[in-house]
C-alpha cells in the first residue's frame, strides 16, 4: 500500500468518521442514556488518540502486550482499548433495542 493510501484510510477517512460520529453524538445528548454516551464517547476519543499519533508521529505507537499463559494479545495502545470499548458498549446497547439507546 502506498503511503498516499495509508494516509487517506488511516487518517483522512478515519478524520471524517469521527467528525460524524461527533455529530450523531451531540444530537443525541440531551436523550440518550449515560451507557450509550460512554460508548461513542470511548470510541471517539480513542480514534482521536490514534490519529493524533498518526499525524505527529506518521504511525500509532502500540506498546502493550497482555497474556495469561501461553495466550496472548497482540501488540495495542490504550487508544485501541478505547475504541474496543465503545464499540462493545455500542453494539452491546444495539443488540438490546432502540429503548437503551
Amino acid at each position: 500500500m502506498s503511503d498516499h493510501t495509508r494516509f487517506v484510510i488511516f487518517t483522512v477517512l478515519v478524520i471524517l468518521f469521527l467528525i460524524w460520529a461527533t455529530y450523531m453524538l451531540v444530537r443525541k445528548v440531551a436523550t440518550a442514556n449515560l451507557a450509550f454516551l460512554f460508548g461513542w464517547t470511548f470510541l471517539i476519543a480513542g480514534g482521536i488518540g490514534n490519529v493524533i499519533d498518526r499525524i505527529a508521529k506518521n504511525s500509532v505507537t502500540d506498546f502493550l502486550i497482555m497474556g495469561v499463559g501461553p495466550l496472548q494479545t497482540g501488540v495495542f495502545n490504550i487508544a485501541d482499548i478505547a475504541i474496543s470499548g465503545g464499540i462493545l458498549i455500542v453494539l452491546f446497547l444495539a443488540r438490546e433495542g432502540p429503548s437503551r439507546q
